[in-house]
Parts: C-alpha cells; sequence; structure tokens
C-alpha cells in the first residue's frame, strides 16, 4: 500500500501526522527523517500482509482497578 506512494505523498502524511500531533515540523527535518519512515512504512505493511484469524489477533484487556472499600466515620 504504501510502496506506491510517492516521496512527495509520504512528506504529506508525515507532515499531517506531526500537524495533528501537535509537532511543529520543518523541510529540512521531513527531508532527513523521509528513509525512516519509508522504513517504517514498509515494515508496517510487511506486517500487515500476514492475514490472521480472528482469534489470532491481539486483544487487549483494559481493567479498571476498584475503589478502595470507604470506611465509616470515626
Amino acid at each position: 500500500m504504501h510502496k506506491n506512494m510517492s516521496d512527495d505523498e509520504l512528506k504529506e502524511a508525515m507532515k499531517v501526522m506531526a500537524k495533528f500531533s501537535g509537532i511543529t515540523i520543518g523541510a529540512e527535518r521531513i527531508e532527513r527523517d523521509l528513509p525512516a519512515f519509508k522504513a517504517f512504512m514498509s515494515d508496517y505493511d510487511t506486517i500487515r500482509a500476514v492475514k490472521l484469524a480472528v482469534e489470532d489477533e491481539p486483544a487487549m484487556v483494559l481493567r479498571l482497578p476498584k475503589p478502595a472499600a470507604r470506611q465509616g466515620r470515626n
């Protein structure tokens, strides 16, 4: 998926992600980080290409701590 994107499209994606994260990113930083971003997206595409059954998908279990029992007034 991402391997079909041009460098300009990937740079624009980097700008958008930085903007919604509240980070100001300059053109020099984008140029410097582009190779690492391309490698990351290539790895992401490789991982997403593996087909898993629903039961193989990671499940996130969230547990809220139980509130402490309130003691009676002394």
